[in-house]
């Protein structure tokens, strides 16, 4: 006697097989080139500050002092450049962000585009520190100088005075009057962002 079609089970459908990801799937396969690409391009990056930076990042703070006697705290992230961007040179190979901390206790976030020398570890550096897109007023200012152990020293060559005034509150680029041969220098050692932070809203008497 056969079933009625009431009393029949219905057979799973066969299923397939699994597609197998590799073990780190396409995604993780794409970042590992990328990280390869960036290593034999920038091989400095896994040793900046003279310490060991697997992760291609270096940050630290320190406190800016001018000429005209205005003192800023500095802090800054900075790795090799991923593409280039609006503000990056051509010959620019590290980008990252910086935070000043101004003799008032305004903390001003900024981009920062340049370019790094040395070969198996980081050197020489020219940077151009500015506001982001839409950002009033709008400053910028360069920055130049070297590694020095684990510091990074760097001075200004005048242009902090075409974005800041004599007592270190900003005036926007090329507004206003400028403080004549004013010149800044900064060293910047390995620290984290929060220790920052605890500083500049701390007030100007940390320094």
């Amino acid at each position: 006697m056969s079933d009625s079609p009431q009393n029949r089970v219905p057979s799973a459908p066969a299923s397939r097989p699994a597609r197998r990801a590799g073990c780190l799937g396409y995604s993780g396969i794409l970042l590992l080139v990328i990280v390869l690409i960036t290593v034999m391009g920038y091989p400095w990056a896994l040793h900046m500050g003279g310490r060991w930076t697997p992760a291609m990042v270096w940050h630290g703070f320190g406190k800016m002092h001018s000429s005209t006697g205005a003192d800023y705290l500095v802090w800054m992230n900075i790795g090799p450049m991923a593409m280039a961007s609006r503000k990056s040179g051509k010959r620019d190979n590290f980008q990252g962000t910086a935070m000043v901390c101004t003799p008032q206790g305004a903390a001003l976030t900024m981009d920062v585009f340049g370019k790094m020398s040395g070969w198996l570890h980081a050197d020489e550096v020219k940077m151009l520190v500015t506001t982001r897109r839409g950002v009033r007023p709008v400053l910028t200012f360069r920055l130049s100088g070297y590694w020095k152990g684990s510091y990074l020293l760097l001075e200004d060559n005048g242009s902090l005075a075409d974005s800041f005034r004599a007592d270190g509150s900003p005036k926007g680029f090329a507004q206003g009057s400028r403080a004549p041969a004013e010149s800044a220098q900064v060293g910047l050692q390995y620290g984290k962002q929060s220790e920052f932070e605890a500083l500049c809203h701390g007030g100007q008497s940390v320094f």
